[in-house]
């Protein structure tokens, strides 16, 4: 009797302790910001990025040259410079962009861009895509199914608070 009660003893142990195996752990990301009262306010989507076109490129030869074009442009909701070296000539691309597109900032790594969304009222979405930031104004749920690409390394995220 006392072995049938010892292996029936063992036998709940490892139920007990396979339930405890086989059960979801809670996710750490959101363990850690209900425990930091929101700390992290974002929904990261790795590995996506987003591909809106951009609205006109000009070159110009001072990053001067670009805030105007950008002003006179009644669909630019913002611009970026990218240098350009031509032989000893230095240039500069001017980017416009266009809602949702919001700002856009190269050689930022993800949580200067979450700090950059934060402090945007109307930021509701933020890309980090090979270290340009990209804030957009549109709802992530309302962002168009194909304007979503693969793309190892980059994020996508909804801010949430």
């Amino acid at each position: 009797m006392t072995v049938i009660s010892n292996l029936m003893l063992v036998i709940v142990v490892l139920c007990v302790v396979s339930l405890q195996v086989a059960s979801p752990k809670p996710n750490l990301r959101t363990r850690k910001a209900v425990d930091a009262g929101k700390e992290d306010c974002y929904n990261i989507t790795k590995d996506k990025w987003l591909y809106y076109e951009y609205l006109k490129l000009n070159l110009v030869k001072t990053e001067d040259e670009c805030k105007p074009l950008c002003e006179k442009n009644n669909k630019c909701s913002t611009f970026w410079l990218q240098r350009y070296d031509i032989s000893e000539d230095i240039k500069f691309f001017c980017v416009l962009q266009q809602k949702p597109i919001i700002f856009v900032a190269e050689d930022m790594n993800v949580e200067e861009c979450k700090q950059n969304c934060a402090a945007m009222k109307e930021c509701k979405t933020l890309m980090n895509y090979r270290r340009s930031c990209y804030l957009y104004d549109i709802e992530y749920s309302n962002i168009p199914a194909d304007k979503f690409k693969q793309d190892t390394g980059s994020i996508v995220a909804q801010k949430t608070c």
